[in-house]
């Protein structure tokens, strides 16, 4: 059985860039592709997961919000820029 492992909250790619380098006191300029944009004939209007189903099975929930997410990833990247392969990965 598949299950969602989501938090129920939704954010589009953009606003989390937005959010990301907002955190992270950057000035980002974001780009969209028009091409790569869902079709306004999508049968998908929504992408949102549903975590009920995965909590009501496992107990599983998701505990860290996404903005202290953000901040504990940036802090881990930060700590690690002496170890990560700046060669291989933007950071």
């Amino acid at each position: 059985e598949t299950l969602n492992l989501g938090t129920g909250h939704e954010i589009s790619i953009g606003n989390l860039a937005t959010k990301i380098a907002d955190m992270m006191k950057i000035h980002v300029t974001i780009v969209t592709d028009i091409e790569r944009m869902r079709p306004s004939a999508s049968e998908v209007e929504q992408l949102l997961s549903n975590p009920d189903r995965s909590a009501a099975l496992t107990g599983w929930q998701s505990r860290i919000a996404l903005g202290e997410g953000i901040d504990r990833t940036i802090a881990w990247m930060r700590s690690q820029v002496s170890v990560l392969k700046s060669s291989r990965y933007t950071v």
